[in-house]
């Protein structure tokens, strides 16, 4: 049986399409149970609003807004390389919720 109420600190997620609907929602919860979360998102701005958000209703300042466009491969490529070699170097990631 899975633990809804499952303590995510030192947890990391990636989740795309965050700044609407279902993404939204999963990327808030993932912030209320203490885990990092990454949202991949196409507009900054957007991203930005919802971050803060997301940070004013959960308290958990581990909520980051990432620019990627999922159909543009190099955007992708370049959301991957800031994340595995560049200034947002992850050490693991733990789930990716693929929304958009």
């Amino acid at each position: 049986k899975y633990d809804l109420a499952e303590d995510l600190s030192g947890k990391t997620y990636i989740v795309t399409g965050a700044t609407s609907g279902i993404g939204q929602a999963t990327a808030e919860k993932l912030a209320e149970r203490n885990a990092r979360v990454i949202m991949a998102c196409r507009n900054r701005d957007k991203c930005a609003k919802v971050r803060r958000e997301i940070v004013d209703e959960t308290g958990n300042e581990q909520v980051h807004c990432r620019r990627c466009d999922l159909s543009d491969f190099d955007s992708i490529v370049a959301f991957v390389a800031q994340h595995s070699k560049g200034k947002f170097e992850l050490d693991r990631i733990d789930g990716v919720v693929h929304n958009a």
